[in-house]
């Protein structure tokens, strides 16, 4: 089965990315672009690939360990970019601004899936949230006003907790993908 490690979304927050998302494809009408609903927006950590069933328990083992030591985080909506460039738009995304405790359990994480035979991820950790891709049949001209819009689309002052790493399953189905939740796995609560 495929399978990602990501944080799941407050509510709170996959509102304020349906608005926005809403906004952007108001403003890129035409553009051919597959949008993530909203239902389906996660901060991932690390895209696994194909996991055996039997690797999900030692996953889940590994996702208790890096949240005992680590509280909810506090992030903040950033700006609007794409990758990999402005010249070649594939993804466009809601950058997250976030303590060093993300990098922290994006780390150790992807030691974790390492530890279990998946490849390094060559690219640094940068949080975002997917909003949309750009379809494969996508002229270079049909995708000229992205840095436009973008620019131009204002981004809210939104603050979210995120409490909660979950091991996805991910399926595609009729052209969608679904994520399954196999593992769910809390944060320690702070104290005090």
């Amino acid at each position: 089965m495929r399978a990602f490690i990501a944080f799941e979304l407050p509510e709170s927050l996959r509102a304020e990315l349906t608005a926005l998302s809403a906004s952007l494809q108001r403003a890129l009408a035409g553009v051919p672009l597959r949008w993530v609903p909203p239902r389906n927006m996660h901060l991932t950590l690390k895209f696994l690939g194909e996991l055996e069933r039997s690797q999900a328990a030692a996953f889940g083992a590994a996702l208790e360990r890096i949240a005992s030591q680590h509280t909810a985080l506090d992030v903040r909506l950033s700006e609007l970019g794409v990758f990999p460039n402005i010249q070649r738009p594939r993804v466009l995304w809601v950058g997250l601004q976030a303590p060093a405790a993300l990098d922290q359990i994006a780390s150790q994480v992807e030691q974790a899936a390492q530890a279990q035979g998946f490849a390094p991820e060559p690219r640094p950790f940068t949080p975002h949230l997917t909003l949309a891709r750009t379809r494969r049949e996508a002229a270079p001209s049909q995708l000229a006003g992205v840095q436009a819009a973008l620019a131009a689309q204002a981004v809210p002052a939104l603050r979210a907790g995120l409490s909660e790493l979950v091991l996805f399953e991910s399926q595609l189905k009729a052209g969608s993908a679904v994520y399954n939740p196999l593992v769910r796995i809390s944060l320690r609560t702070a104290k005090g």
